[in-house]
């Protein structure tokens, strides 16, 4: 059934003006605010920054969204959507500035469909043709036109079968990711019982060193290509995601090896939010600038490095270290010059305990790629019905 979104929208409201919402209004624990960096997938990530007083959040009302509401960006990253689940840490979120939020009737719409829906290629299409086409990306006009998008929407049951199929998927990402979560707390356990017993102390550079990434130019980036340029954004907490990645045809000339990255490298960002780690997990990733490999004098350090520096006291030690203003900006020469509890035998038999977890994080991640490519792939054919939906279900 063709309908208007106005016809199964209950509520829709934007995130506030600026000017009721100042950097200075922010606290460090209180009501949290979703922004852009909250909107990376189907479901509203928990990875909350910013918050306000209870009080603050309550005199802008309006911009609260609550479990089960929609969430799409307005400017910025435009054709960012995703919904509050029935699990979130929060009960409630306030929105920001560039984004606004909408509530469905429940009794025409399963919400998760809709996400879905709007993260296929036609409902990308469908959002972003009201963006501008000129400076800043937005949405013209985001509430007003947002309501008047035209999708074909299928009945109640039709929604909720698709979404069974496709959140089958996401259920065993998540459960990849929960294992990597426990396993990066168990390996914190470990490497901390080890500094709190050793007395010693060496260097990071007499046991290891960094390679830098390199200078790409703007004429070497591609539509589409055989490898992907990793840089900052792509560097986040326990992985590299590659998914925003810009592509180059070729490697340049003047590139030399130690560029071209392996699965199981470990990336450190030396620029902005310094101090990210993650581990390599896919082939024809090429390192940009800004962000520097882990490179061991010995590679069986590798793990004991990596959960090293997954450390959040280490982390903070080197956002110490990191000097800008604009932008933070750390110097692999000083971090090599820190000091760390350590001595030679421990360090081996710790980093060979712990290569079991570093392997199972990069098996889960490529589990997760696998997984993701499943649901990319049926999301368009279930939502056109090229794909039989009962089949679907059966094949589970």
């Amino acid at each position: 059934m063709i309908c208007k979104l106005s016809e199964v929208i209950t509520d829709i409201a934007a995130g506030p003006f600026g000017s009721n919402l100042k950097v200075e209004c922010f606290v460090n624990d209180g009501f949290p605010i979703i922004d852009g960096a909250n909107l990376n997938g189907f479901t509203v990530e928990d990875n909350i920054t910013k918050f306000v007083t209870e009080e603050k959040a309550r005199s802008l009302h309006r911009s609260i969204a609550r479990r089960g509401d929609v969430i799409v960006t307005i400017s910025g990253n435009v054709g960012q959507i995703s919904y509050i689940p029935e699990n979130s840490k929060y009960e409630e979120y306030l929105c920001s500035q560039r984004q606004f939020r909408v509530t469905f009737d429940t009794g025409r719409v399963c919400v998760p469909w809709l996400v879905y829906f709007f993260h296929s290629r036609l409902g990308q299409h469908l959002i972003l043709q009201f963006a501008n086409q000129v400076g800043v990306p937005a949405l013209s006009q985001p509430l007003k036109n947002f309501r008047n998008i035209q999708i074909d929407l299928p009945d109640l049951e039709t929604q909720k079968k698709i979404t069974r199929i496709l959140s089958a998927l996401d259920q065993k990402i998540e459960l990849n990711n929960q294992q990597n979560k426990t396993i990066e707390k168990q390996a914190s356990v470990l490497v901390q019982k080890y500094i709190n017993n050793e007395k010693d102390t060496v260097e990071l550079k007499e046991i290891m060193s960094f390679d830098n990434g390199f200078a790409f130019k703007s004429k070497d980036y591609v539509d589409s290509g055989k490898y992907k340029v990793i840089t900052i954004k792509n560097v986040q907490d326990g992985l590299i995601d590659s998914s925003s990645a810009q592509f180059v045809a070729d490697y340049p000339r003047d590139m030399r090896d130690c560029h071209k990255l392996s699965v199981g490298d470990v990336l450190l960002s030396l620029t902005g939010n310094v101090g990210r780690v993650g581990i390599v997990f896919e082939e024809n990733l090429l390192l940009n600038q800004r962000v520097a490999k882990v490179k061991p004098k010995d590679e069986n350090l590798l793990p004991f490095l990596y959960f090293f520096f997954r450390k959040k006291d280490f982390k903070q030690k080197l956002e110490a270290l990191a000097k800008g203003t604009a932008q933070l900006n750390l110097s692999p020469v000083e971090t090599l010059n820190e000091e760390i509890a350590y001595s030679e035998q421990w360090a081996f038999e710790l980093s060979n305990r712990l290569k079991p977890f570093f392997e199972k994080i990069v098996l889960n991640n490529q589990n997760n790629k696998t997984l993701s490519s499943i649901r990319d792939s049926l999301l368009p054919k279930l939502m056109s019905g090229e794909t039989n939906i009962e089949k679907a279900l059966t094949n589970g």
